[in-house]
């Protein structure tokens, strides 16, 4: 399973299959589980009940690969198996296929042979997130991303807004859970170090550790001890928030002066967007910050 594959499913699992019901208009019920017990391969990506009464089953696809028709009828067979043991009626079942490739290098859903005829649906991101615009107010991250996912040429500045907005979560894991979904998939588009570079300019609290700017941070902080490496890393983070939100200089004195683990207090409060002055001096007389 690919780093791609992971990350795909948790935006289509996200919030009672939110994403699942915006671009393909099925309501999830009940999540049906992903192991299949037969057949190879044995686990499918996406497969839940959903409220017409049958089952809703998708693939994510980095490529189109020709022997894509192969698979999903051996994961058509090993569904009915599972909920009918061959018993007829077969369970209304809607296959998937949802490509993060180019139009042109999908294959296409057919499957035709002497006595066999098998078919489902395929679209790629492109396709099916047309008519729905990034906007950060109406949409969920999850549908953000997806939407950016399938534009037809990178909007730098919508991902740039993405990047904000997941930094400003205050729930410390799913702040990192965003970003590290943000700079997994973007890869899907390009292959960049775009994202990277806007998570720099922004104050990242840094239990990020699965970024590789959370790596590049920790590897610094850790080869000249956590002290010093880690106190020279986050007043390097907090002193770019300073520039960023012209705060006089004389506040980046004032920060030079706190411990690391003030330091990490003040990190993980300006991430959240607190005010920074008030934040200094919170950390600075309570020598911790609680959000």
């Amino acid at each position: 399973m690919s780093k791609y594959d992971v990350r795909i499913k948790q935006v289509f699992g996200a919030n009672d299959g939110e994403v699942v019901l915006a671009l393909l208009g099925e309501k999830v019920t009940e999540w049906a589980g992903e192991n299949l017990l037969r057949g190879d391969p044995r686990f499918a990506d996406f497969l839940a009940y959903v409220q017409t009464g049958g089952l809703l089953h998708i693939e994510f696809q980095s490529t189109s690969p020709a022997n894509m028709p192969w698979r999903m009828l051996n994961y058509r067979t090993a569904i009915f198996y599972r909920e009918k043991r061959w018993k007829v009626p077969e369970p209304p079942i809607r296959q998937i296929v949802i490509c993060f490739c180019k139009k042109s290098e999908v294959e296409g859903p057919k499957l035709k042979g002497k006595k066999l005829a098998y078919d489902y649906e395929e679209f790629t991101i492109q396709r099916l997130t047309r008519g729905h615009e990034f906007d950060l107010a109406a949409h969920s991250f999850d549908l953000n991303l997806l939407i950016l996912l399938g534009q037809e040429t990178t909007n730098y500045r919508d991902w740039s807004a993405l990047c904000k907005a997941a930094c400003k979560t205050r729930d410390i894991m799913e702040r990192s859970d965003r970003v590290i979904m943000i700079e997994t998939l973007f890869q899907l588009r390009e292959k960049s170090d775009f994202v990277k570079r806007e998570l720099r300019k922004l104050p990242l609290e840094l239990s990020v550790r699965d970024t590789t700017y959370g790596k590049e941070i920790y590897d610094d902080a850790y080869g000249d001890g956590f002290d010093d490496g880690g106190k020279r890393q986050l007043i390097k983070i907090v002193s770019r928030y300073i520039v960023s939100q012209n705060v006089p200089a004389l506040a980046l004195e004032e920060v030079k002066r706190l411990n690391v683990h003030q330091l990490e207090s003040l990190e993980e409060a300006l991430a959240t967007g607190l005010l920074f002055l008030e934040a200094v001096e919170e950390v600075r007389l309570g020598d911790s910050f609680s959000i």
